[in-house]
């Protein structure tokens, strides 16, 4: 089916009540038709600046189990998502650019016959990925279970080489082709974006400080309770194998240092050298920051390539709650149920690391933001609990403006810009997840967790936490990258892969929680916080 509506800017109203009325009768919930008017009312707005007299046209339409709503104007090229008439910190264009890059996982660009042609996803199949990955692990546990008290050696031997095996291979080889190309292109794409923040003045760099200082913290935060815990608590469990030559296995600080560097542009791609790959992807993104315009064909390809690659890991993940039964029912018929305890230490220590950074919030409010923290606290704990948890920093996004600006007295002007650049580079709750997930692969491999290791993961981890999109199964990029830097085989975080999707929402409200609190810390030192509704009850 397909509904096409005239956009009329003088009358948005009227548009928006007929696309609410379209996306109903196609079964949209209230939360996509929201998120979806605001996206269509921002891309007009766009669209107007540049075509003023271009008729603007929308449709709505569902193929293959996705709606979506396409919005087209003629005219000369225009993309509303990557284009920004001006950058200076306080214009709404710059605000509407950022709310439409922290949800450009739901947006594509193209060109077609002269139309410039805008599609939002407001819809897909529901996939309920974090109960069936719940089943696949439950389910793997029972069917490991039971070959581990039943099955022969050989009969384990026989389905691990031939069912089991073969299963995570085909998975892992499909990864392994994302991640060099992912990684480069996100962190590219990313480190571009900031480069513009040299135009955004002084409110512009405090946020971004504060950002980074935040994922530092959440840094230290998770080696101080991981290393100290899997050390002392996985000593029964049986080492899973050796990991190979890498750079983390090499002692020397100065054949370190050299080989950041690589003697090559296309070795590193071709080696899977992360760190030569993020040393690469770090002086790309800076100098296609320099150059802007100049290099805008290149910045949109990478763009395009970003959202590409996104789009294709996103398919295969699909079969993540298979490959968790697999993984399971492989490694406890192996070593029996001793592993069971690894996977429950890795939620324990993740929950309390993001528990820790809610305190940290705060404290950081009270020192930089000189307020009372105890309205942020207990607004945003309460609007949580009324909030259905999600697995995307995007998605977020409008539920952050909403409680800064009516429950916390943020600006509109503080909020739009803060929550929205949150939403694309803070990623803390990421951060965690991969220091945790490397400091447990480490100790299963037999790696010993030195000064220079823990400096490179979490050196190797801020960068990676900054180039993470904003979507879900981006920690799967993240923690195979920081498995391919170790020397561990791709095949290992499979093991994963059963607690990732329960893992990911805590992780997601973290980062969301810690946007909040940025907001508050800008907005009162921007003198934009109103006092009286901050502290109201």
């Amino acid at each position: 089916m397909t509904q096409i509506i005239d956009v009329d800017y003088n009358n948005l109203g009227a548009v928006n009540d007929a696309l609410q009325t379209a996306l109903k009768n196609e079964h949209a919930t209230d939360k996509e038709i929201r998120q979806t008017l605001l996206l269509v009312e921002e891309i007009t707005v766009k669209f107007r600046m540049v075509l003023p007299n271009a008729p603007v046209k929308a449709s709505v339409s569902r193929k293959f189990g996705k709606l979506a709503v396409k919005l087209s104007a003629p005219g000369v090229e225009h993309d509303p998502i990557v284009e920004t008439q001006n950058w200076a910190a306080g214009t709404e264009d710059y605000y509407r650019t950022l709310i439409l890059r922290a949800h450009k996982h739901l947006i594509n660009y193209h060109r077609l016959e002269g139309q410039n042609v805008v599609t939002i996803l407001v819809h897909t199949e529901e996939k309920k990925y974090v109960h069936y990955s719940l089943v696949a692990l439950i389910g793997g546990l029972i069917l490991g279970a039971l070959l581990h008290m039943a099955a022969s050696a050989n009969t384990l031997a026989w389905l691990d080489r031939n069912l089991f095996s073969v299963i995570q291979a085909v998975f892992m080889n499909a990864m392994a082709i994302m991640v060099v190309p992912a990684v480069f292109c996100a962190v590219v794409n990313s480190i571009t974006s900031l480069s513009s923040l040299s135009d955004t003045g002084r409110m512009g760099t405090k946020i971004m400080t504060l950002y980074s200082l935040t994922t530092v913290f959440a840094i230290v935060i998770a080696f101080s309770l991981g290393v100290p815990l899997f050390t002392r608590f996985i000593t029964e469990v049986p080492t899973l194998g050796v990991a190979a030559e890498s750079t983390l296995t090499n002692p020397s600080l100065r054949e370190f240092i050299i080989g950041i560097v690589p003697d090559s542009l296309l070795a590193p791609m071709e080696s899977g050298n992360m760190v030569q790959v993020l040393f690469l992807a770090v002086i790309a993104g800076v100098a296609m920051g320099l150059l802007d315009e100049k290099v805008e064909p290149l910045h949109r390809l990478i763009e395009s390539l970003d959202n590409l690659f996104q789009t294709m890991i996103h398919l295969i993940a699909v079969v993540v709650p298979i490959l968790t039964f697999v993984s399971t029912a492989s490694l406890v018929g192996k070593y029996g149920i001793r592993l069971l305890p690894v996977l429950l230490l890795l939620m324990l220590v993740e929950s309390f690391s993001c528990l820790l950074m809610f305190g940290l919030y705060n404290t950081l409010i009270l020192i930089f933001g000189k307020t009372n923290p105890k309205p942020y606290a207990k607004k945003t704990l309460k609007f949580f609990r009324h909030t259905d948890l999600q697995a995307s920093s995007g998605e977020y996004l409008p539920k952050v403006v909403s409680l800064c600006t009516g429950k916390l007295g943020v600006s509109e002007r503080v909020a739009s810009f803060s929550a929205a650049l949150g939403a694309s580079v803070n990623m803390d709750g990421s951060a965690i997840h991969m220091v945790a997930c490397s400091v447990l692969m480490a100790q299963l491999f037999g790696i010993d967790i030195t000064s220079h290791t823990m400096l490179l993961i979490g050196f190797t981890a801020f960068i990676l936490s900054f180039g993470a999109a904003a979507v879900q199964n981006s920690g799967m990029l993240s923690v195979s990258s920081l498995a391919m830097m170790m020397g561990i085989p791709t095949t290992a975080i499979t093991l994963l892969f059963g607690v990732d999707q329960i893992l990911d929402l805590s992780r997601t409200a973290s980062n969301a929680i810690g946007d909040v609190a940025v907001c508050v810390i800008i907005a009162n030192q921007e003198n934009e916080l109103d006092a009286e509704e901050y502290l109201s009850a």
